[in-house]
């Protein structure tokens, strides 16, 4: 890509002419492209601004080969890369022709002087909009001159001035200057100072200034957990006087030692130098006997001849010897000792007192000078201003006091001649009094403070005189207001130019509670700076979804609200944090506490809210009562009552807006009305949906979700009708909002019993159809809870939300029931309502108006054959007791008794691992079902109880065989439909597996069924086995009935039964064989014999073991029967 660039330059001397010619030339840097691309994301830059080059395509005509011009903020000679050195241009065309020449057409060069001036106004806005993006604001600081006054604090300044400078007033003495925060206390003071400094008066030939030193201590600068007040208002007077660093860290912190000389007396030197003097001699004694015994042991011992060994030996001796008499001196006597002196920290208030006094005489003797400058040789008084004393902690306050006391009371007999001390605390004595109060309460100290009284008489002490500063009017405040927010010049032009005046916003803002220019300046900041964030995210939210926008006019449409919003920030932060978290709380505390409604219409959380912080408690009905630190809040909004706020003050509150809300923009409030109203139409209308069935978009379902889930702080009623938009619209929203949306409704459905009678069972089961386990789960318990609990009557209501009828509870549970059991089938049902549901379903009852009515067994039937087998398993015991007193009944309900028998057999099966408690309940329940009079359920009974013989106890067996020989033998016209042989057959299998286990009564049941089927033929060898059976228990029982069957052996008694006669004869007891021979007598005796008789005797015969035939009473029958033999 060719390219040529114009590249500036800041030195002058590159190029001719003079400056002023090159101002009026413009200042242009030129690039010149020869392509028709451009870089949308570079920019030129220059003096620290730029404009970016995706801005040219609106500003120049796109042609190939026409230069690209932007203008630069900068005043430099304009050279081309490339050219040579760069000429002086006396204007623009003469650059632009240097440049140009003749390489382009005059249309071209047109062109380019089009861009250059559109480029310039575009330069021109950009700075303008680089203006607007600093926020205006306005800074809380202390005036310093009389021109800046406006609540007349010149003439308090002037009054601390007669106070300060009177001569009638013998120092030290302390001056009050009292007030509240932010009533203008460090404005006085800095007034004073400023017409101090600038008073050009002499008197004695001094100025003002000369006389009069200021020293200004911040109590709140030093003050903290970790400081000490006292040693921070030393320290500062300390250095302000000229003091150094070092020398105060010495006096206050260092602990320094000192060491002098003092003489010793003449005699005591005097012996000191003789002890010197003896010290040595004993060392010397011991050096001279040594040398002579190695004398001594070289020449007389050793006896040493050797000319040159004796000199060598003498040579060492005399060497040792002179260097012993040369070091072995005596020490030195100093005629002094020294003394060592350690100087302490200064801590007491006399050393404060003195370190402080010190350093004044050494700067009224001019040998010190102030960090200014100042000497103090011609100071006639030093004032101390301590300013913020009251926004210490209340120890804090009392050691700052301590402080101020310990230096004022300075003697003027000690300070310095013709230097006076003047304390200034600027404070708010009301709250000094109180940190008084509480601080020193401690009976041994002196002035002991036991309340406010004491505390001010305390004061009374420090402040010699007292300036107090009053609140200023209300009508001055608002003026104040006013003309800070007209300094703001882009906002009070804003707001002119949508046609608002300031003093309906200022009004607002302004209320009775602001009574110093801080909290006045405060609102007016936070008004300032609400409107022009809101202003920038109105314009930024435009169009786009980026977060922190609004849609227009969101804020900038209610600014007399947005003031009164500004107002409770400040003056109430407490509430308006409430506020935030709930927008409609300013509505509820209006309704409540200023106008008298009643408590209870309001939103739960509005009402636990109120009740915790604002209201005293306990609340009389009809009564509302706040609290005492709440009652300017309340005057506070009382006055906002003739103020129309916003649909919603969400948007005012939070300066921020979702994308959703900001697209719909004013119609947001008017869809939420609707939607919070049940008008499902309107809120379609608001949408612009209502003409048509299609699906919802996507962000009209996201509207739907975020205004159903802000919800919260709503009163039922209205969360009510707002959920029952939803299910009216649930079918039209797309996924996935829907399943978001279904979620939340579930979830008031389960919590609102309002919302699901006027939903009703059949509306809830197409959405629980689609909703996800967990809420189907929560929705068919609190059903459960409405419908189908025994022992209540049921508590969902009509849609109209009126009481129902029995017949309309009976539909109503009707529909519930399938719509629980298929949520139960497969989700489940929280525990104490699965219970209700189990206990329910056996009872059936629905109680309503005063009336019941029991649902028949058959649609429990009904129910058990859609649900899955686990609900009879959880049914159990419960089914089977209400399965038997259905079949008990005369008139049973029409259901398929097989179905029902076969489910209870499960049952039975299932149950019986359980317990022997159990076991016990669920023979008892055999016994019964034994008993009933259909087939199926008595055989149901047999085949449990020969199955479970094992589990079964004496007397439950005899009392299910009692009950089964019963039930057997009661009613002959029930045997068509029982199969006999398999009835016979199980309680044979029952009887006899378990005979040692019968009771007699139920041995003598089995014996009179024994009896009673030998009048059956087909039962005739069931009866034998029955006696059998019998016999091995109860041979006695078992006697008696043979003895009633051995009368009819050639009469009644079937063949079978003969045959176990006979062939029992030899084991049967006498009486049975008695009784059995008399009965055979008749053929004895009788002469004509049927055929009948003659093959029931055949029979016996034949079957009697041949040894019975050998002993009596066979014996004497066949004896009898052979004599009739012979006689014939």
């Amino acid at each position: 890509m060719r390219r040529c660039r114009l590249v500036e330059t800041g030195a002058l001397q590159q190029g001719g002419g003079n400056e002023k010619s090159q101002h009026k030339a413009g200042f242009f840097g030129i690039w010149w492209w020869y392509s028709d691309r451009i870089d949308r994301e570079t920019s030129y830059k220059s003096m620290g601004y730029c404009v970016a080059w995706r801005r040219l395509p609106r500003l120049i005509p796109r042609r190939t080969a026409v230069a690209r011009v932007i203008c630069c903020c900068y005043r430099p000679t304009i050279w081309v890369a490339g050219l040579g050195t760069p000429p002086a241009y006396p204007s623009s065309a003469g650059l632009l022709e240097h440049i140009i020449g003749n390489r382009i057409t005059p249309f071209n060069k047109c062109m380019i002087w089009a861009s250059c001036f559109r480029l310039n106004c575009a330069v021109l806005k950009e700075r303008a909009m680089a203006h607007d993006d600093l926020m205006p604001s306005t800074l809380d600081r202390e005036i310093s001159r009389s021109d800046q006054d406006a609540f007349g604090h010149r003439h308090f300044a002037q009054a601390l001035r007669s106070l300060i400078e009177s001569r009638e007033h013998i120092t030290p003495f302390s001056i009050g200057l009292l007030g509240g925060w932010g009533t203008g206390k460090s404005s006085i003071k800095q007034l004073y100072a400023t017409e101090l400094e600038e008073d050009e008066q002499r008197s004695d030939g001094l100025k003002r200034r000369q006389r009069f030193h200021c020293i200004t201590f911040n109590a709140w600068r030093f003050g903290g957990k970790d400081q000490d007040i006292k040693r921070a208002l030393l320290r500062h007077v300390f250095l302000e006087l000229g003091g150094t660093e070092e020398n105060l860290q010495d006096k206050l912190f260092r602990q320094i030692s000192e060491v002098s000389q003092v003489p010793k007396p003449w005699l005591t030197v005097m012996v000191d130098q003789l002890k010197a003097w003896a010290l040595p001699i004993p060392a010397l004694l011991v050096v001279l006997g040594t040398l002579l015994l190695v004398c001594y042991l070289a020449f007389a011992v050793f006896k040493v001849e050797s000319a040159i060994l004796r000199a060598v030996i003498f040579t060492c001796i005399t060497g040792t010897y002179t260097y012993v008499l040369k070091h072995l001196k005596p020490s030195v006597v100093s005629t002094s000792r020294p003394v060592t002196r350690v100087a302490l920290p200064s801590t007491t208030s006399e050393q404060y007192e003195d370190m402080l006094l010190d350093q004044i005489r050494l700067y009224k003797a001019g040998k010190a000078e102030s960090p200014e400058g100042r000497k103090g040789k011609t100071c006639e008084r030093l004032i101390v201003f301590v300013d913020d004393l009251d926004r210490l902690s209340a120890d804090e306050m009392v050691a700052g006091l301590d402080a101020v006391r310990t230096f004022m009371e300075i003697p003027k007999s000690r300070l310095p001649d013709g230097l006076g001390l003047v304390f200034v605390i600027s404070c708010d004595e009301a709250k000094v009094a109180d940190a008084l109060a509480r601080g020193r309460r401690n009976a041994d100290l002196p002035a002991t403070v036991f309340n406010h009284f004491d505390a001010r008489r305390f004061l009374d002490r420090i402040f010699q005189f007292r300036l107090e500063i009053p609140p200023p009017p209300r009508q001055d405040m608002r003026a104040f207001a006013t003309k800070h927010l007209e300094s703001l010049t882009t906002i009070s032009e804003d707001l002119k130019a949508r046609g608002t005046q300031l003093a309906p916003i200022i009004d607002r803002m302004i209320h009775v509670g602001v009574q110093d220019p801080r909290n006045a300046l405060q609102i007016v900041n936070a008004f300032a700076q609400a409107w022009w964030i809101a202003k920038k995210r109105e314009l930024e939210g435009l169009g786009t979804d980026r977060p922190g926008g609004l849609h227009e006019g969101a804020v900038t449409t209610h600014p007399i609200s947005l003031g009164a919003l500004c107002a409770l920030r400040v003056s109430f932060p407490d509430f308006y944090q409430d506020l935030q978290s709930d927008p409609g709380f300013l509505q509820c505390f209006t309704d409540v506490v200023i106008r008298g409604r009643s408590l209870k219409d309001q939103p739960l959380a509005s009402q636990q809210l109120l009740m915790d912080r604002y209201l005293r408690s306990p609340i009389d009905e009809g009564k509302i009562e706040i609290r005492p630190e709440h009652r300017p809040l309340r005057q506070y909004v009382a006055s906002l009552a003739g103020l129309r706020w916003p649909n919603s003050l969400q948007s005012l509150l939070l300066l921020s807006e979702d994308p959703v809300t900001r697209r719909l923009g004013g119609k947001a409030g008017s869809i939420y009305a609707a939607f919070v109203s049940g008008d499902s139409q309107g809120v379609l209308e608001g949408m612009g949906r209502h003409n048509d069935m299609l699906p919802l978009h996507l962000h009209e379902a996201r509207t739907l979700y975020q205004m159903f889930e802000n919800l919260e702080q709503e009163s039922p009623s209205r969360r009510t009708n707002a959920a029952r938009v939803i299910a009216d619209l649930i079918e039209r929203v797309p996924e996935p909002p829907a399943q978001q949306l279904l979620s939340v409704l579930c979830r008031e459905i389960a919590d609102t019993a309002d919302l699901r009678s006027q939903l009703g069972a059949n509306r809830l089961a197409k959405l629980l159809a689609q909703a996800a386990g967990v809420d189907q789960v929560a929705v068919a318990s609190r059903l459960v809870s409405d419908l189908l609990t025994p022992g209540r009557g049921v508590q969902l209501r009509l849609e109209s939300l009126e009481t129902p009828s029995l017949e309309e509870a009976v539909e109503m549970v009707r529909n519930a029931v399938p719509l629980v059991l298929s949520v139960r089938d497969q989700y489940g049902l929280e525990a104490h309502t699965d219970s209700m549901l189990i206990e329910w379903l056996v009872d059936r009852t629905v109680s309503a108006n005063g009336k019941s009515f029991q649902l028949p067994f058959d649609e429990l039937e009904g129910w058990l054959k859609s649900a899955n087998s686990e609900l009879s398993a959880d049914l159990g015991l419960r089914y089977l007791h209400a399965l038997a007193d259905e079949l008990a009944k005369d008139n049973p309900a029409s259901f398929d008794v097989g179905f029902a028998v076969a489910r209870s057999k499960s049952i039975f099966m299932d149950c019986m691992p359980v317990g022997v408690e159990t076991r016990k309940e669920l023979w008892a329940l055999l016994q019964q079902y034994v008993g009933l009079p259909q087939p199926e359920a008595v055989r149901i009974a047999w085949e449990v109880a020969a199955s479970q013989l094992d589990k079964a106890e004496g007397e439950a067996i005899s009392a299910f065989v009692l009950a089964f020989v019963n039930r057997l033998k009661a009613s002959v016209d029930d045997w068509e439909e029982v199969d006999k042989a398999d009835a016979a057959a199980h309680l044979l299998a029952v009887a006899s597996a378990r005979s040692n286990s019968l009771n007699d009564s139920a041995l003598s049941s089995v014996a009179s069924l024994a009896e009673a089927w030998t009048n059956d033929p087909e039962l005739a060898e069931s009866s034998c086995k029955l006696v059998e059976t019998v016999r091995v228990a109860d041979a006695a029982l078992a006697s008696k009935t043979l003895d009633g069957w051995a009368t009819r052996i050639l009469t009644t008694l079937p063949a079978e039964c003969i045959k176990y006669l006979a062939s029992s004869f030899k084991s049967l007891a006498e009486s049975s064989q008695a009784a059995a021979v008399s009965a055979l007598a008749y053929i004895v005796n009788t002469e004509a014999i049927s055929q009948d008789v003659k093959q029931r005797y055949e029979n016996f015969v034949k079957n009697v073991p041949r040894a019975s035939w050998g002993q009596p009473p066979l014996k004497g029958h066949l004896d009898a029967r052979a004599c009739q033999k012979f006689c014939v």
